[in-house]
């Protein structure tokens, strides 16, 4: 039987939509590289920019931290984040920009649904506070132009949004009636995942704690679960999304107590209670539902557990000291091994047989039977688990070199060195072709001349507090910053000498008013707070500019 014109157009329109549709691997590095599954380069991001591949936090509206290796192609164009500037802008195939998003954005989240999610700070005259604004393929805003007081990215279909109350929204901005009545006055609403959205209710506490009551509804707006109901007596703290049909819950404990872990239950969908648990010091649920906890013992030891997506205990290999769950057919093991430092293997969950032994990598993760392992200077190889196939593997001179012991390239490709060992030091001087360094907890008193001062442009230095002098042939920095150096000398007229100097960040040293002075009188967006006294107090708090 012959097929009509309109069945070969259906299905050549349907080959195009799902050849459009793929998974690609992010590899971060000096430039972002996105590689398809057989490990071949699909896009080359230039490095001023770096991708945006991570929703946004709702707490403070800004993006999470760790951008997420699996990176889901719907065609273009992508999106991207300018370093120098922080902007949000869109890229076309060929890496030209196609639009800019909103300006001064403090987070911005993929296309989803059809439109990006950003956040920005607005000021509501006595405070600043944070709006979720919705943006379309050509950066112009659509729905509530003076944005949401908080939002999620579209998930099937819908997106949770508040605007004075919770409601969904579909793609056109109009509500979508689910939200129950009796849930309207929801402190949180999530998007839907799974099926499944969960609604979050206030809940009165003896302790005075922000305790929740949640609900888990259909998009229906039928309650499948109460939550609060299946734990009488506890106070629920948090919350998780499902994952393989598993949400997780945290409850406050006892602080009068001395601190073993802390209760943990887990439930599926149907509300079915298949965890409830004391003493847990960290817990994860994977992909697929599996259950990963370690649990305080009464000997002050912790022990790794692990559970199927029903609660039914698994048998662990031996020796295991921490899990990581990858993807939902791999889990990511560490061994204790006298004889092996770091020992680690990846295991097929169903099967729990070793599949690829990773010791001196770290998995990132793995995407479709290929595991993304990256080594101590930021080594990346892309590996095919079924036939052990090198796919990709970066070049060496693409790393930041982080441990030079381990450094198999010659010094002349290395332009990003972290040093922290005195032994290193000496071997700066072959680094010709040195762009960046970072020093940090070294006893030196002094450290090589730069080769090639022209390409050297960023200098960091941290709790280095024998360092007496610095190069005085620098003078085309972008970007200084120097914490806890309380022996250097004559630091006013190094700065004074540079000649590029966009970012100056001197913290923790002393310095007179008229060298404070002359440094400000060059540089006066120059950040210079602290005193050498404070740098004994301040070695483990997060300083701008380090």
């Amino acid at each position: 039987m012959k097929k009509t014109f309109w069945t070969l157009l259906a299905c050549f329109l349907l080959s195009a939509l799902i050849a459009q549709k793929q998974t690609l691997i992010l590899v971060p590095g000096k430039k972002d590289l996105l590689l398809d599954t057989n490990g071949a380069v699909f896009f080359e991001l230039d490095a001023q920019y770096e991708f945006i591949n991570s929703e946004i936090y709702s707490d403070d509206g800004r993006n999470g931290y760790h951008r997420n290796v699996a990176y889901p192609f719907n065609g273009f164009p992508l999106l991207v984040k300018q370093k120098s500037s922080g902007d949000y802008l869109l890229l076309d195939k060929s890496g030209e920009r196609k639009a800019w998003l909103q300006p001064n954005l403090k987070g911005a989240a993929p296309n989803q649904g059809g439109f990006y999610l950003g956040s920005k700070e607005v000021d509501e005259k006595l405070y600043r506070s944070t709006r979720f604004i919705f943006m379309d393929e050509s950066g112009y805003l659509v729905f509530l132009k003076e944005g949401y007081r908080y939002a999620s990215s579209f998930s099937e279909g819908i997106a949770a949004v508040n605007a004075g109350g919770w409601m969904f929204i579909n793609d056109l901005g109009h509500e979508v009636k689910i939200i129950p009545d009796s849930l309207k006055n929801a402190r949180r609403v999530t998007c839907f995942h799974e099926g499944v959205s969960i609604v979050l209710m206030n809940q009165p506490s003896k302790s005075g704690m922000p305790v929740l009551r949640p609900y888990v509804i259909d998009a229906n707006g039928n309650i499948l679960v109460n939550v609060s109901a299946l734990f009488p007596g506890k106070e629920i703290k948090n919350i998780h999304a499902f994952k393989g049909g598993v949400s997780m819950i945290e409850f406050f404990w006892d602080s009068k107590l001395p601190y073993s872990g802390k209760p943990i239950a887990f439930i599926n969908k149907s509300g079915k209670v298949l965890l409830d648990v004391d003493h847990v010091i960290d817990q994860k649920v994977g992909e697929g539902g599996h259950i990963i906890l370690s649990r305080r013992q009464k000997n002050g030891t912790d022990k790794w557990e692990m559970y199927e997506p029903n609660g039914k205990p698994m048998k662990l290999p031996a020796g295991v000291n921490y899990i990581k769950p990858i993807s939902k057919n791999y889990v990511y093991f560490y061994f204790d091994d006298p004889k092996i430092k770091f020992k680690s293997s990846l295991y097929e969950l169903h099967t729990m047989k070793l599949v690829y032994e990773t010791t001196g990598y770290d998995c990132k993760a793995v995407i479709h039977n290929r595991a993304l392992l990256t080594g101590p200077n930021e080594e990346t190889k892309l590996i095919h688990l079924k036939t052990g196939a090198i796919l990709y593997r970066s070049s060496l001179k693409d790393q930041k070199v982080y441990d030079l012991d381990r450094y198999t390239g010659k010094m002349e490709d290395i332009s990003i060195f972290y040093c922290s060992k005195d032994d290193w030091v000496p071997r700066i001087a072959e680094m010709t072709g040195l762009k960046e360094l970072n020093l940090s907890n070294l006893t030196v008193e002094k450290i090589p001349s730069i080769p090639n001062k022209e390409k050297f442009t960023l200098l960091r230095i941290s709790n280095c507090r024998k360092l007496k002098t610095l190069d005085i042939g620098i003078n085309q920095l972008t970007k200084l910053s120097i914490s806890g150096g309380t022996s250097l000398t004559g630091l006013d007229k190094f700065v004074q000498q540079q000649r590029q100097l966009k970012e100056l960040h001197l913290i923790n040293m002393d310095f007179t008013g008229i060298e404070k002075s002359n440094i400000l009188g060059k540089f006066p967006n120059a950040v210079i707070k602290g005193t050498a006294k404070d740098a004994d107090y301040e070695l483990q708090e997060v300083i701008d500019g380090f």
